[in-house]
């Protein structure tokens, strides 16, 4: 029973390393296609409906 408690807690290990790995390489991957993962100060504080879309996400 303990052994396959701790397989199973190894399983949930490698799950999360494989789980962030992964996530690295296709965040590396697309921020050198797109030329980084952030946007410039002006366009994030007016907000990206606005500037990248052209049009509000709330009309008050």
């Amino acid at each position: 029973m303990f052994s396959q408690l701790v397989s199973q807690f190894q399983a949930i290990g490698l799950t999360i390393v494989y789980s962030a790995i992964a996530t690295a390489v296709v965040f590396f991957i697309a921020s050198m296609l797109t030329g980084g993962g952030r946007v410039d100060d002006e366009s994030e504080s007016r907000g990206l409906d606005e500037t990248v879309h052209g049009e509000k996400a709330i009309n008050l």
